[in-house]
């Protein structure tokens, strides 16, 4: 279960990556989620067998044409349990 949220009072759109620690694989890659709204129920793009896994979420801050100004990067652990 995973809530991503951009809220009204940011600045900018955003995206976001989650890409494995050990290995450096995207697993997920994220629409742009324009202010105020938000993501839910979020379904990786690569399967992974039941497990713990170390991850890093590169959150990306973009302008009108889609170009980074920012990123802040995240660590977060994902959990696999069938």
């Amino acid at each position: 279960n995973a809530l991503v949220e951009n809220l009204a009072v940011n600045t900018h759109d955003v995206y976001f990556d989650v890409i494995r620690s050990d290995t450096n694989e995207v697993i997920y890659e994220s629409p742009v989620i324009p202010l105020g709204s938000y993501l839910k129920d979020i379904t990786l793009d690569k399967d992974l067998d039941a497990g713990t896994y170390d991850c890093v979420m590169e959150y990306h801050l973009i302008d009108e044409n889609q170009t980074t100004q920012s990123t802040l990067s995240v660590t977060l652990t994902i959990i696999v349990e069938n």
